[in-house]
């Protein structure tokens, strides 16, 4: 199984035209793939590049484009990675295994992430196909002295080719459960006052292409919503 999927690499990596990508996400991205997960990640690093245990540090990433771009390629000096870095793309940061997606920041209106019909990096929606596990950071309150008596109701959205939208009514919230019960999901949250609450995404069943998220506010305050992934 091993000597197959470092055939697939091997064979994706060698016939790439692009040599010029910075990080394991837009190396494959750019060559219409989607990044493997970390385990995947884990197993070719631990028996083709390093001694070391992969935990998808930046300097391990690293070390894995360079394997990708100059020992699968006839000339190994073609597309020598210029440091291991975030990329900017709108309000999504790319680091390889770990990214992270702003779609909302401290707006004080009802709203939805849509400056993007495509996501792929852009603000408002995220291109997340093949995602390990994307947890979602709601928060709510006041900087600017303006008020914060209402409510903001936090929801996400999902869509299989980043233009037909569904919401998605899988999240899992950090709730105490007891011992006989199961993962507490639902399709929205709401917060009050000043606070931030973690959620996840349902991906043990779920394989999301693109997400995007939205806020109901009420009265006043400001609501934020950003997402962090592992792929």
């Amino acid at each position: 199984m091993k000597k197959i999927f470092l055939t697939v690499l091997v064979f994706f990596a060698s016939t790439s035209l692009v040599f010029g990508a910075t990080n394991l996400w837009q190396f494959y991205d750019e060559q219409g793939l989607s990044l493997p997960s970390f385990n995947e990640r884990k197993e070719v690093f631990e028996n083709a590049i390093s001694d070391e245990i992969y935990r998808g540090t930046a300097e391990q990433n690293e070390a894995y484009l360079q394997y990708l771009q100059n020992d699968f390629t006839e000339n190994p000096t073609v597309g020598q990675p210029v440091g291991q870095q975030d990329l900017s793309f709108g309000a999504m940061a790319v680091n390889s295994a770990f990214p992270t997606y702003t779609f909302l920041n401290a707006t004080t209106s009802t709203a939805t992430s849509t400056a993007s019909s495509k996501g792929d990096g852009i603000v408002g929606t995220a291109k997340v196909t093949g995602a390990d596990k994307i947890t979602f950071v709601f928060s709510r309150g006041d900087t600017t002295g303006t008020g914060n008596s209402g409510s903001s109701s936090f929801n996400v959205a999902v869509s299989a080719d980043g233009t037909n939208w569904v919401g998605y009514n899988k999240l899992i919230t950090n709730v105490v459960n007891s011992n006989s019960q199961t993962l507490t999901r639902v399709s929205a949250v709401s917060l009050t006052g000043t606070s931030t609450v973690f959620t996840s995404m349902d991906l043990e069943h779920d394989l999301i292409n693109y997400i995007r998220c939205g806020t109901v506010e009420t009265t006043d305050g400001e609501a934020s919503c950003k997402a962090y992934a592992q792929f």
